[in-house]
């Protein structure tokens, strides 16, 4: 039995060694925020405006849309009018 306490005396102060405890506040996080700012688009691409499918047809210009991140060119299309 004397074996055993001698043994736990000296465990016992090897495995608290690995015990860490700190008083202070918890560390600060840093919040970084950015804005990206949209630059201007690049200018319009030349479109070749095919001949109309019909009278009732009228062609609407392609352009720059923005997605978020770059710029994607949406092509010109002939669309039905919706008027008289």
């Amino acid at each position: 039995m004397k074996t055993f306490f001698h043994a736990l005396m000296v465990a016992l102060p090897v495995a608290a060694t690995g015990c860490y405890v700190h008083d202070g506040p918890p560390p600060q996080r840093q919040v970084v925020a950015y804005r990206v700012e949209q630059p201007p688009p690049p200018p319009p691409r030349v479109e070749v405006v095919t001949v109309s499918p019909g009278p009732e047809y009228v062609w609407v210009g392609g352009y720059h849309r923005w997605s978020g991140r770059a710029y994607n060119w949406v092509p010109g299309h002939y669309e039905r009018r919706h008027w008289r």
